[in-house]
């Protein structure tokens, strides 16, 4: 046995040389990797785990895109309902706007309506002056003893007539007054006035249903101005149409 041989083999026990097995990392089959290789045995576990990890990121990543997607349009139904509310908010404040306008202008249509209709009525009626004169004498608290009473040209003859039989031996002064509407007087009995004509009338009966005083005034000025109501009213107390 030479020197080489014998520097490859191992003394064991009997002092006898045995070959020096040296192990290899090839394997049975003469590859790294091969079967019963623990590496290789791991790799279907790490290869599982990762397509785990891979699905639930996806997962993850669709739930955050569709939470992010609610998220907006949550935002923007909020502020489309938003917008759509201030719309509807301001619309109605128009519409109130309009229908309180719409109320006034109609109010005032009618009162300018009714007190024309009045002031041709009072001219139209024959014992138009009658009957104020009754209310304003109703309003003395003690007997008078001396009237004065202005009152539209026309109308004098009737007032004359009617208060000498309604207060006979009372002292009684009359003033004709062309700038007075017919059916109303200014009335004096001692120390009282009383202001019985057409206008001041129809001032206080628009007055009394909420209009304005100063506006109720001009109002009834100009149905005094102008008293023909429109084409096809018939007037009361069954006095002719114009």
């Amino acid at each position: 046995m030479n020197l080489s041989e014998r520097s490859s083999r191992v003394i064991r026990g009997d002092a006898g040389w045995r070959p020096l097995q040296m192990s290899t990392l090839a394997g049975p089959r003469g590859r790294l990797g091969a079967v019963g290789d623990p590496r290789r045995e791991r790799e279907p576990d790490i290869q599982a785990r990762i397509a785990a990890a891979f699905q639930d990121g996806v997962a993850e990543g669709r739930y955050q895109a569709d939470a992010q997607a609610e998220e907006r349009e949550r935002q923007l139904g909020q502020s489309a309902q938003q917008r759509w509310s201030g719309l509807l908010d301001a619309m109605a404040g128009s519409i109130a706007e309009i229908e309180s306008a719409t109320a006034d202008r109609l109010l005032d249509l009618t009162a300018q309506l009714a007190a024309r209709i009045a002031c041709r009525d009072i001219a139209l009626a024959r014992d138009r002056i009658q009957p104020v004169l009754a209310q304003s004498l109703a309003l003395l608290t003690a007997p008078c003893r001396h009237l004065e009473i202005t009152a539209h040209p026309g109308d004098c003859p009737a007032i004359e007539a009617w208060l000498q039989v309604q207060r006979p031996g009372v002292t009684l002064s009359i003033r004709p007054d062309p700038a007075l509407a017919p059916g109303g007087c200014r009335l004096r009995a001692d120390d009282a006035a009383f202001d019985a004509t057409v206008q001041t009338r129809i001032a206080r009966t628009l007055a009394a249903v909420g209009i304005d005083a100063t506006q109720a005034r001009a109002i009834a000025d100009a149905a005094v101005a102008d008293p023909c109501p429109a084409p096809g009213i018939e007037p009361m107390n069954g006095g002719p149409a114009t």
